[in-house]
């Protein structure tokens, strides 16, 4: 959906309501399994709208087919629109495991029971790939599988991306993929910070983390956050992403 403006003298709030109910209705019509919604963390304090739930905190406002990129933190929001339940099985690290159970709960889904393994019968090649990348030094990382050498590749893959002046380095995660479930750990001790989730992209729910040299937010996006989501919140200020 496009950004709007709504006419001087026209009610917001009703018109808000309005809008977004008809396009919930296109997306169930459409067979859509919910709704992703971006806010600036700034307009964000009295959100979020009617069935939404914040699903990840970001510096910036990523670019959409209706929208450019755009400066300032932001929150995602999630809407399901399928059945609720116990999802299956995800590699949800252990360390997270809390926090993203507080996240699905607002969604109204439970996490399945831990996943046993390790690294065992990794193939030997991990799959990544860089995507939109930006003049504005941005960049999204995609793991789309796990290799006995992730460690190491997602060490010079970072190492590149920094030294050519990329500054928020943001790594997708599959959650699909068991292994994410101790990799996430081996991305953390490079540098990453979770910041969320992102729900429901073509190969399944991903883990979403930015690299350190885009944070910490600002003062007053870090108290938006605190007070809309406040486990994340509280996440991100432990590992020095929000000032404390």
């Amino acid at each position: 959906m496009g950004p709007c403006h709504i006419l001087p003298g026209v009610p917001e709030e009703p018109c808000r309501r309005r809008l977004l109910r008809a396009v919930k209705e296109q997306a169930i019509r459409e067979g859509q399994g919910g709704l992703l919604a971006t806010y600036p963390l700034g307009e964000a304090r009295s959100l979020p709208p009617e069935g939404f739930a914040p699903c990840a905190l970001l510096p910036y406002t990523p670019a959409t087919p209706f929208s450019p990129e755009t400066e300032g933190p932001c929150a995602l929001f999630f809407h399901p629109l399928g059945p609720s339940g116990v999802l299956g099985p995800l590699g949800v690290p252990p360390t997270a495991r809390g926090l993203l159970a507080g996240l699905y709960a607002r969604w109204g889904e439970n996490l399945a029971p831990p996943q046993e393994g390790g690294r065992e019968g990794l193939a030997p090649r991990s799959i990544l790939s860089v995507t939109s990348q930006t003049p504005k030094g941005r960049t999204n990382l995609r793991v789309h599988a796990y290799g006995a050498d992730f460690p190491l590749r997602l060490r010079e893959l970072t190492a590149h991306l920094l030294e050519r002046g990329y500054r928020h380095l943001l790594l997708h995660l599959p959650l699909e993929l068991p292994a994410t479930a101790f990799e996430a750990e081996a991305a953390r001790q490079q540098g990453y910070v979770l910041v969320g989730v992102l729900p429901g992209t073509p190969g399944g729910d991903e883990l979403l983390c930015l690299h350190r040299s885009g944070l910490p937010l600002p003062q007053e996006a870090a108290e938006a956050a605190e007070a809309l989501c406040p486990s994340l919140g509280a996440h991100l200020k432990g590992e020095g992403g929000a000032p404390g």
